[in-house]
C-alpha cells in the first residue's frame, strides 16, 4: 500500500461527508493532495494526523488493504 491509500483510509473514517467524498477521490486520483488540503482546515488537520499514523505505523495493513480493495475504481 502506498501513502496516498492510507491517508484515504484515515480521512474516510470520518463522520464528515465531505472528507468522506474526497477520500475516495483520493484513492482513486480525480484529486490531489494538495487540493484536499486546500479545500478546509478540517482536511488538512486530518491528513496531518493521517500522516502522524503512517509515519508511525498506527494503521492496520489489512484495513487499509480492505477499504482500497472495497473503493478503487480500476480503469478497464
Amino acid at each position: 500500500m502506498d501513502r496516498i491509500s492510507y491517508i484515504s483510509y484515515v480521512l474516510y473514517q470520518s463522520h464528515n461527508e465531505n472528507l468522506k467524498k474526497w477520500a475516495l477521490e483520493l484513492l482513486n486520483g480525480t484529486i490531489t493532495l494538495r487540493e484536499v488540503k486546500v479545500k478546509s482546515q478540517v482536511a488538512e488537520a486530518e491528513i496531518q494526523r493521517a500522516e502522524f499514523l503512517y509515519k508511525n505505523g498506527k494503521l492496520d495493513y489489512q484495513n487499509v488493504f480492505r477499504f482500497v480493495a472495497e473503493y478503487m475504481e480500476l480503469a478497464s
